[in-house]
């Protein structure tokens, strides 16, 4: 049989999948200590990383960040916003391969 490059993706998709809750736990739980350390609400871990940067290393500074953004993305992302962001990708690829085509008649490397 032949091999796909499709396999890793099913894999990736549940991974994906199974990365919400825990981003979410996570991102709840670190806020929660980091409000409790600090005696104070904070917005969000982006806020209570840069509160704690004097106490906090930068590894675990960025990994905070990371949490954060990801987090965000997961509260703000719709299905709306997916289809209107393929749709963006879809007329940007289509330019590409419409620039691409054009070079390659006149013998010209796209990306040189």
């Amino acid at each position: 049989p032949q091999k796909t490059a499709y396999a890793p993706l099913e894999l990736a998709s549940l991974s994906c999948t199974m990365s919400v809750p825990l981003i979410v736990e996570v991102h709840g739980e670190a806020l929660r200590r980091l409000s409790l350390a600090a005696g104070r609400h904070f917005v969000g871990l982006r806020q209570a990383a840069h509160h704690c940067r004097d106490e906090v290393d930068a590894s675990t500074l960025r990994r905070l960040r990371v949490v954060d953004s990801a987090f965000a993305l997961l509260r703000h992302i719709t299905q709306a916003s997916c289809d209107t962001l393929l749709a963006d990708v879809d007329w940007c690829a289509k330019k590409v391969g419409t620039k691409r085509r054009a070079m390659q008649r006149h013998d010209v490397d796209p990306y040189d």
